[in-house]
């Protein structure tokens, strides 16, 4: 993917999930929904970074698993404003795309899965793939406990993916 691509790609689909207010992710209670605020007025401390930024940071976290520590170095902002504006977008994203996701019917998938998948693997509908990233570590035990991988013995956040056996 060339760079042009990669930029106009990333502003079409910031474009779709851009949120005008967010109420941060401050781990526990305090933020039980994690929903839009719907008063125009602002609370708390001005912004640091832009919503675009945030958005980015949470892309290149998702893609290239880079650290809070590295990403807080490369965006000038604490290790915590990271975890709490990636905890933030992740909900967000997720509550955007969540009418997006769709399964084809297995008579479509058929149509255009490739010929030697379909020799074996006749009524296989997608391919899914698991995929961990490492959090900083909640303050309460029992978002300890919910985000807490016995396989990587760590805090992480989890992710499925499915695809169809064409891509």
């Amino acid at each position: 993917m060339t760079f042009p691509v990669l930029i106009w790609t990333s502003i079409s689909i910031w474009n779709f999930c851009r949120a005008p207010k967010l109420n941060y992710w401050r781990g526990g209670k305090s933020t039980p929904a994690k929903e839009e605020q719907e008063k125009e007025e602002t609370r708390g401390r001005k912004r640091v970074l832009t919503g675009f930024e945030e958005f980015l940071l949470t892309l290149c976290r998702l893609r290239m698993e880079l650290t809070c520590e590295f990403l807080g170095l490369l965006f000038n902002v604490s290790t915590s404003h990271i975890s709490s504006v990636f905890n933030t977008w992740i909900a967000h994203i997720t509550r955007t795309f969540k009418s997006q996701i769709k399964f084809l019917p297995l008579s479509v998938v058929r149509l255009s899965m490739p010929a030697t998948f379909r020799a074996k693997f006749n009524n296989v509908r997608g391919v899914i793939d698991c995929f961990e990233i490492f959090v900083q570590k909640p303050k309460t035990p029992t978002a300890q406990h919910k985000l807490y991988s016995q396989y990587k013995s760590h805090t992480t956040c989890k992710g499925l993916v499915s695809i169809t056996p064409d891509g």
